[in-house]
């Protein structure tokens, strides 16, 4: 759906495949699908973490830039190539962007959170990560459906409904 968008970008940029792919045959079929460079599949687990707790990947596919002196530039890449689709102005637009942007080392840098999840996935990844906080909803929301049954019952009883 993206080949406009990838054949926009110059012989001088490299994009580079960061794998979460638990195995080396699941690693080989869906990189050999891809028409560019990747870290090892195999041995690279702390850069991998590294990376991904650096800019808060919290969900795949993600697509981050950086520059040629491995400086950020983005971490709305993903959301921001599937707007330009298939249109070749998009594309150059949004490299030129990418090209124009001041970049930073990741320490300096201000996530956005619109990459993958963004702040309502953290809020329930965080919920679905912690059992009492399901059983705390759960108890919220059958005492919260108690006190509507209780009003609607007041109201059927004072003849109002």
């Amino acid at each position: 759906a993206n080949s406009t968008f990838f054949s926009c970008i110059p012989n001088n940029i490299e994009i580079i495949y960061v794998s979460s792919d638990s195995d080396l045959p699941s690693f080989n079929t869906y990189y050999g699908q891809m028409p560019w460079k990747s870290l090892p599949a195999v041995g690279t687990a702390s850069i991998k973490q590294k990376l991904a707790d650096s800019l808060k990947i919290e969900g795949i596919p993600s697509l981050a830039v950086f520059d040629k002196n491995g400086l950020f530039v983005s971490d709305t890449a993903r959301p921001d190539v599937m707007s330009a689709a298939d249109d070749s102005e998009k594309s150059q637009a949004l490299i030129d962007q990418w090209k124009a942007q001041k970049a930073v080392p990741i320490e300096e840098a201000q996530l956005s959170g619109k990459g993958q999840g963004g702040f309502l996935w953290t809020i329930f990844k965080n919920i679905l990560s912690n059992p009492m906080y399901m059983i705390g909803l759960f108890y919220m929301a059958k005492q919260l459906m108690k006190k509507l049954q209780d009003m609607g019952t007041d109201e059927v009883e004072g003849g109002e409904l």
